[in-house]
């Protein structure tokens, strides 16, 4: 027997079910409204923060501009500001509402120079809404320690040829001139002027005319150098007796295996050794040729044979060192013969091979020391 249940009154469950899928599709609708505009608000926000970015990376662009341009905007120490709250600009010149930017540059490191001048430029780009871009760039001075040829006036009548082989980049702030005999420019080639005679040169890497001229340091810069070359023991006082060509001072580059690992080329190894003549002494001190060359004073140009041509030991010479003209006899003849035999040779002064090959602080006669 089946029981009977009273029919229940449901009058309002749609209504009931009708606010709660509207409170559920408002909501959704809220949800999707608030990440549509945070995305917005993020592509807003990153589209800002690339272009402050940029705008910092121009202002260490346009400072780098401006020290290489001015080179007098480049402390000695501490640092300067370039720019102060600067308003940015776009590729086209119009100003970027909002945005603000501040570099300094200064030299950075070991600041005395002996190791290089290298030095940072720092710029910040902000805005109102506290947006900041910090960019950091590191900048070094270049030598002219690398140019294998630089000069500012060329003067008259200098011009590369006779099959010149020229390694390493070269520049003149000058016109250049190259022989019909031809030369060879491993590196490339910039001229403020012309070049005259450019289809007898060979240009592996190419050439550029018209560049603009590197000026030479002045002589307040020279003069921080050689505070620099103090520091580094490397001041040397020069001298400006003697002929053309001829000079009183020389430096000379010497290897020496400190570890004894049979290398001499190690960091570390490299030293140089300065030899500074007397006065009167300039043509020894650069072997200047002496006219005629087998005068009895030349000291600098001799041979190695042990006998002369006509058997009489040479200046009572019987070993194989070199014997300059001023050790053999007193004939010219004796003298002639040693500087057109095969073993001929001329040495700087100071050489060892002037010495027997031995290395000698203080060379007999005054003629000079390292």
């Amino acid at each position: 027997m089946r029981g009977t249940f009273p029919k229940l009154n449901e009058r309002g469950i749609a209504l009931i079910t009708v606010l709660l899928l509207s409170v559920a599709l408002t909501a959704l609708a809220l949800g999707a409204a608030m990440i549509s505009m945070n995305a917005g608000l993020i592509r807003r926000y990153g589209e800002r923060i690339s272009v402050a970015d940029d705008g910092a990376v121009a202002g260490l662009e346009e400072s780098r501009s401006a020290l290489n341009g001015t080179a007098g905007l480049y402390p000695d120490s501490g640092y300067v500001q370039l720019e102060s709250a600067v308003a940015v600009r776009n590729s086209s010149g119009a100003v970027i509402p909002g945005l603000t930017r501040s570099t300094w540059a200064g030299p950075s490191g070991v600041s005395s120079g002996q190791f290089g001048v290298f030095g940072s430029i720092v710029t910040v780009v902000s805005d109102q809404t506290n947006i900041k871009v910090v960019r950091r760039l590191e900048v070094n001075q270049e030598s002219f320690s690398k140019y294998a040829y630089f000069t500012d006036n060329e003067g008259s009548g200098i011009c590369f040829g006779g099959g010149d082989n020229i390694f390493g980049p070269v520049h003149s702030n000058d016109d250049f001139c190259i022989y019909s005999s031809g030369a060879r420019f491993r590196d490339l080639i910039r001229t403020a002027g012309v070049i005259s005679g450019v289809g007898y040169g060979t240009f592996d890497k190419g050439y550029e005319i018209g560049v603009s001229p590197i000026p030479m340091p002045t002589t307040a810069d020279l003069t921080k150098l050689k505070s620099q070359a103090i520091i580094g023991n490397t001041s040397f006082v020069g001298y400006t007796t003697g002929g053309a060509g001829e000079a009183r001072t020389r430096i000379e580059f010497v290897n020496l295996d400190l570890n004894s690992d049979g290398d001499a080329t190690d960091d570390d190894e490299g030293f140089i050794r300065v030899f500074q003549g007397t006065a009167g002494n300039e043509p020894y001190v650069s072997a200047t040729r002496t006219s005629p060359i087998e005068s009895s004073t030349n000291r600098n140009c001799g041979d190695n044979r042990a006998n002369s041509t006509s058997g009489t030991v040479h200046g009572g010479h019987t070993g194989t060192n070199f014997l300059s003209v001023a050790g053999h006899l007193s004939t010219g003849s004796d003298r002639a013969e040693a500087i057109n035999h095969s073993t001929a040779r001329c040495y700087l002064g100071g050489d060892p091979a002037l010495f027997g090959g031995v290395f000698t602080v203080t060379p007999p006669g005054a003629l000079g020391s390292w």
